[in-house]
């Protein structure tokens, strides 16, 4: 992943976000990048997934809780614990593949367009307060001013 112009090493990321998934009480963490020629979102960077899945998603910029938030421009959450068919028909697909009960989407604006999100989810059913989305929307901004398409 690029950041202010070098690329950081996949474990410094991973530590990053290991953090993350440490203050908000995740069990997964998702930065993502919406490829705007293919307007398909692409999970880059995951921590705290089981299924090597996960990582080759590409899912439509207008598909599921981060097609909402990237529309939106704004977090999106599911308020409880999500069943199987609740999360099939949401469409969010890291969901699916990582038995998630419970997520967020927070979009990242970089100049006037959302092109990242970050993904937080819970295989437990808990939903995250308002104080735990604050953090990770706090943590999303910081990372965003060092993103580079």
């Amino acid at each position: 992943m690029v950041m202010n112009g070098q690329e950081e090493s996949g474990v410094e990321m991973r530590n990053r976000l290991q953090g993350l998934m440490h203050k908000t009480e995740s069990d997964v963490v998702a930065v993502g990048r919406l490829d705007a020629s293919t307007r398909k979102l692409h999970w880059v960077e995951l921590c705290g997934h089981r299924n090597e899945r996960t990582s080759a998603i590409r899912q439509k910029a207008t598909q599921g809780l981060s097609g909402m938030a990237l529309r939106a421009g704004r977090p999106m959450v599911t308020k409880e614990a999500l069943g199987d068919a609740e999360r099939f028909n949401l469409g969010e697909a890291v969901m699916l593949t990582e038995s998630l009960s419970v997520a967020a989407a927070i979009p990242l604006k970089q100049g006037s367009q959302y092109n990242w999100i970050i993904l937080l989810g819970r295989r437990s059913g808990v939903a995250y307060t308002p104080e735990l989305l604050r953090i990770g929307q706090q943590w999303g901004e910081e990372l965003a001013k060092e993103l580079v398409m």
